[in-house]
C-alpha cells in the first residue's frame, strides 16, 4: 500500500501522508480502555434506583466493544443463559443481542459471593447480618453510587468482615475464582487490543478487580461513565 509499511513480526506500523510526515504505531503499546460495572444480583429486581432497566440503559448507552460477563464459558457456549445471574439474563445479554457488542464469558464458575456463606452457627449468623446491612444500602443507591469510591470502601469493609467468617477453604476458593476471572479479562483484551471493554461483575468482586486492573501497565482503567 502506498505510503504505508507494516512489520507483522513486531506489530509496528509506519504511516505517512503523501510522503511528508511519518507516524509510528506499535500495537503492543496500545492501552486497553477498561471499566468495571458493579451489579447486585437479584436485588436489581427490588432496587428503587439501580434497577434492571437502569442497568440495561447503562450498557446500551456505553455500547462497549467487549462486554465481559460473570458467567462460565462452558455454560455460555452451551446456551444455558438461564443459569446466569439475573443482571446478565434479564438486562446485559439482551442489550448485547440487539447490538454489535461482543460478549466475553470470563467467570471461573457459577457461584456468587453469598454462596460461600457458612451453613450454620455463629459464622453464618454474622455473615447474614452483614448481608442484610449491605442489601439495605444497595436497595436505595443509584448506579454511580454503587460504582463510586465511598460505596467501594463500604462494600470492601463489609465483604472483608463476611469473608473473615468463612472457612479457610471458602476464602481460598473465592480468591482463586476472582484471580481466574481477572486472568480471563486480561487475556480477552490482549487478544484484541485497543477495544473499549466493560466488565460487569457482582459488586463484591468489583473492588478486588479494580485494584488489580489499575496495576496493569497496558490497561487504561476508568469509571464506567468515562468509558
Amino acid at each position: 500500500m502506498t505510503g504505508e509499511s507494516a512489520q507483522a513480526e513486531t506489530g509496528s506500523f509506519t504511516l505517512s501522508t503523501h510522503g511528508k510526515r511519518k507516524y509510528s504505531l506499535n500495537v503492543n503499546d496500545m492501552k486497553n480502555r477498561i471499566a468495571t460495572l458493579g451489579t447486585m444480583s437479584d436485588l436489581h429486581a427490588e432496587a428503587t434506583a439501580y434497577d434492571l432497566q437502569t442497568l440495561a440503559q447503562i450498557a446500551a448507552g456505553l455500547a462497549p466493544d467487549l462486554l465481559c460477563l460473570e458467567v462460565a464459558r462452558a455454560a455460555w457456549e452451551a446456551g444455558e443463559v438461564g443459569r446466569a445471574s439475573l443482571p446478565i439474563r434479564a438486562a446485559l445479554a439482551p442489550v448485547a443481542d440487539r447490538s454489535d457488542i461482543v460478549i466475553i464469558p470470563v467467570a471461573a464458575g457459577p457461584r456468587d459471593h453469598a454462596d460461600f456463606t457458612p451453613a450454620g452457627g455463629l459464622r453464618a449468623a454474622v455473615t447474614l447480618t452483614l448481608e442484610r446491612l449491605h442489601r439495605r444500602v444497595q436497595r436505595g443507591a443509584g448506579a454511580r453510587t454503587i460504582n463510586g469510591p465511598w460505596y467501594g470502601a463500604f462494600c470492601h469493609t463489609v465483604c472483608a468482615l463476611q469473608e473473615a467468617a468463612w472457612t479457610p477453604a471458602a476464602r481460598a476458593a473465592w480468591q482463586a475464582e476472582s484471580a481466574a476471572m481477572l486472568a480471563n479479562v486480561l487475556a480477552a483484551v490482549r487478544r484484541d487490543p485497543g477495544r473499549r471493554t466493560l466488565v460487569a461483575a457482582q459488586c463484591q468482586r468489583k473492588h478486588w478487580l479494580d485494584t488489580r486492573l489499575r496495576r496493569e501497565s497496558d490497561v487504561d482503567f476508568v469509571d464506567y461513565w468515562a468509558l
